[in-house]
């Protein structure tokens, strides 16, 4: 037999950083904030002086907070940071923003800044200054302001609050396992922002929020830490910048979720015969990953010992095409497991099979590309595949046999004939199980004759893998 083959599915992800200017946040994690804050001291420039709104106000949301320019020889004033809480003792800070001073200096640092968001309720707030210095100092700063209450008596033109729909609120992952948060949609919402934090109360800073701004309704979601509790918020924010009031609170638990349960076998079936090639086929394990299957093959059934013949480890789809430089014509055993972050489930019980050569085919004849027409899909529109030989295909046609390792990709056919003399066809509709396509393609990257295999990952690392032509 040969030695045991190790084959692994990497996931890249493709992170994509939105900057750009913002009037204020509600978190300083991730923010740009190119000043540190240290310990005010002696030489520190004086505290601002609140201007507006007036002490004890009653308001209706947006709300300006705004507050008088601090001047000290120095050096220039590089940011004013502000607080809001609902106790004037500032131990848990509810909402927190920056003005940051321009590129050019001769604009002054913003004294003022907008805040929306908050429940109905007597708050208290407070501004601070950072004054550049250089040297090895590099900031300073003030003392925080005297300290102004206002009341908030209404929500203004801000959208409604959002609801999470998915996972429920209790629900518990492991380690590495990603999973999906979505929630309502609101009218009037031009984006949302998704906070998270350790603390139920959303102390500032947010200690576990990213990249907060979301245009969708949905966020993918992976701790690579055991966490004992996560909490999530979501408030929707209007084009004018308008701030809902944030969703009932959404808590998770990491790393305490049970083992998933066994997938099950599909096929080929116990004691079948199959011809190269063949599709490993099981069911679908909650809360698919990618990489989510290890997929096993050994001549012995009870899988002893460090090697076997076949070892497809992170599998990213329920299924799995092999190919004649995968395995060699024999009687053999299979099994598979899900992978759920760090944690594997069981094992599903071996199954016997006999693997007979693929049928001879002509020598020469070789897959030369597979263009997607048009190259990616969006918003429901399906897209389609053109399978290219580097020649015209034999007297009888070419049979060519696909499979996917795009977790929602899903081709017409598992096979498609070229005809004699053509040395092309065309795959149409590819489809997600959901109605979109999304995903970009490259020219094959191997192939031999019996036993094509080409790969077109995806954006984000999945694939369109497997063509076999026979």
């Amino acid at each position: 037999m040969s030695s045991r083959r190790r084959c692994s599915a990497f996931v890249v992800a493709l992170l994509l950083f939105l900057t750009g200017k913002t009037e204020h946040s509600f978190a300083r994690n991730g923010q740009p904030n190119p000043t540190p804050i240290p310990t005010p001291s002696s030489n520190a420039p004086p505290a601002p002086v609140l201007a507006a709104p007036a002490n004890g106000a009653s308001l209706v949301q947006l709300i300006t907070l705004d507050w008088n320019a601090v001047s000290d020889p120095d050096g220039p004033i590089g940011s004013y940071t502000w607080q809001i809480v609902t106790t004037s003792g500032f131990t848990s800070i509810i909402a927190s923003g920056f003005t940051n001073m321009d590129s050019d200096p001769s604009v002054s640092t913003p004294t003022a800044d907008k805040v929306s968001g908050l429940p109905n309720g007597t708050y208290f707030w407070r501004v601070k200054a950072t004054q550049l210095v250089g040297g090895a100092t590099g900031s300073v700063d003030s003392p925080w302001s005297a300290v102004r209450s206002f009341t908030v008596t209404g929500t203004g033109p801000a959208p409604a609050a959002p609801t999470f729909t998915t996972p429920a609120t209790g629900a518990s992952f492991h380690v590495r396992e990603s999973f999906t948060i979505k929630w309502s949609a609101v009218p009037g919402a031009h984006y949302y922002l998704l906070e998270a934090d350790t603390d139920p109360a959303f102390s500032f800073p947010l200690t576990l929020t990213t990249n907060a701004l979301t245009f969708g309704t949905q966020s993918e979601a992976l701790w690579g830490n055991a966490i004992a509790n996560i909490y999530y918020r979501v408030r929707a924010v209007s084009v004018d910048n308008v701030r809902s009031l944030p969703s009932p609170t959404l808590n998770h638990i990491t790393n305490s979720a049970p083992v998933p349960a066994g997938v099950s076998q599909v096929s080929p079936a116990a004691g079948a015969t199959v011809s190269l090639p063949f599709i490993f086929d099981w069911s679908d394990t909650a809360n698919p990953q990618i990489p989510g299957y290890d997929l096993d093959v050994n001549t012995d059934p009870n899988f002893a010992g460090a090697f076997g013949v076949l070892f497809l480890q992170g599998v990213t789809r329920s299924d799995y095409l092999i190919t004649p430089d995968l395995l060699a014509p024999g009687k053999y055993f299979w099994r598979v497991r899900a992978l759920h972050g760090d944690v594997a489930g069981p094992w599903s019980v071996a199954r016997a099979i006999t693997v007979t050569a693929a049928p001879a085919t002509p020598a020469g004849v070789d897959l030369f590309a597979i263009i997607t027409e048009p190259g990616n899909g969006y918003g429901g529109n399906s897209t389609s595949a053109r399978v290219m030989l580097n020649q015209a295909a034999p007297a009888g046609g070419a049979l060519v046999t696909l499979a996917s390792d795009i977790p929602q990709a899903e081709v017409p056919s598992r096979t498609v004939t070229i005809p004699a003399g053509k040395t092309d066809v065309l795959v149409n509709p590819i489809t997600d199980r959901a109605g979109t396509v999304e995903w970009n393609y490259r020219n094959p990257t191997r192939g031999v004759w019996p036993g094509l295999a080409t790969e077109f990952p995806r954006r984000s690392s999945d694939s369109l893998r497997h063509a076999h032509q026979r």
